[in-house]
């Protein structure tokens, strides 16, 4: 017992992200439709306005954009189509700046679906059909 009450402080203070054990969720503040290409399997799930997606991602489409997300982080959405990355676990949030993050292309044949929902967010600002 003396081993785990520090670890049970820590959790107690910092949360259980500290330890990389971030539920790993998609909570949509915005207004409109995010994307989300999950972890495992394939397709790509819609979430709603005001919506929680309970479940690993493995990046999303937001105001056109895709992002890319490293594994147990929980990514916000805010009301004006920004992305927060929520994450405590420090070495897991120094992994996330490198190899996650804005991707410009897909990376593979699994992303382009999502990488098509981002195309639609932008045609739906502008105005434009396509």
């Amino acid at each position: 017992m003396n081993r785990l009450l520090p670890m049970l402080c820590i959790v107690a203070v910092a949360g259980p992200g500290f330890f990389g054990c971030a539920i790993a969720d998609v909570i949509n503040e915005s207004r409109d439709t995010v994307y989300i290409k999950p972890e495992h399997g394939a397709g790509v799930f819609m979430l709603g306005p005001g919506s929680t997606y309970r479940g690993e991602q493995d990046g999303i489409a937001a105001n056109g954009n895709v992002i890319k997300s490293s594994d147990r982080i929980d990514l916000i959405v805010k009301a004006g189509g920004t992305v927060e990355i929520v994450q405590k676990n420090p070495i897991t949030l120094a992994v996330e700046t490198i190899r996650a993050g804005r991707l410009k292309r897909a990376p593979d044949e699994g992303w382009r679906p999502l990488f098509d929902k981002a195309d639609l967010q932008r045609a739906d600002v502008t105005g434009a059909t396509r």
